[in-house]
């Protein structure tokens, strides 16, 4: 018998050692998106819910939709609608990179052809800031920038978004 412990003594045995458990794709899923609105001389209405799943720790991936309601004196409201996918990287804590690409439907008017409908492309790319808990209500910040710069998108640059992220259970 020997009183000192060796080298092998701090060995894990393979035989006793607990797999790893592959978290359940419920466990990967968060879900979130933007819900704002102003009403007054200017109505603003924007409903994009998300959903996600987290390849990673660090790395998200999702898809959306998008509608938005907008109308102004002098001016028929008009409804925006599309689609979109997203990315977003952890760098550390709170602070991530974020991509998405929409496709958005909105009314346009062309010389030649009139009033229609046409799809409008936008790639959002920046940096945000997420605080919350895992599994848990959050709350997150974002400022981004469109690359492409449709004069028909309905946003301008910078882009400063808020918005709420839930995980599920």
């Amino acid at each position: 018998m020997v009183a000192q412990k060796t080298d092998e003594d701090y060995i894990p045995d393979k035989q006793n050692a607990q797999p790893k458990t592959k978290p359940r794709f419920r466990d990967r899923l968060v879900l979130g998106g933007n819900l704002g609105g102003s009403f007054g001389t200017y109505t603003f209405l924007q409903i994009a819910p998300q959903v996600g799943y987290a390849v990673t720790d660090k790395w998200i991936n999702g898809v959306g939709v998008n509608y938005m309601y907008y109308s102004a004196p002098g001016y028929i409201g008009e409804t925006i609608y599309g689609g979109s996918l997203w990315t977003r990287y952890t760098i550390v804590g709170g602070l991530f990179t974020t991509a998405t690409y929409e496709v958005l439907n909105r009314k346009v008017y062309d010389i030649p052809i009139g009033l229609h409908r046409r799809n409008v492309n936008v790639l959002l790319v920046g940096v945000g800031y997420y605080s919350g808990g895992n599994n848990g209500l959050g709350i997150g910040i974002q400022i981004l920038y469109d690359l492409i710069g449709d004069p028909w998108s309905p946003y301008q640059n910078p882009l400063i978004r808020g918005g709420l992220l839930f995980g599920f259970n």
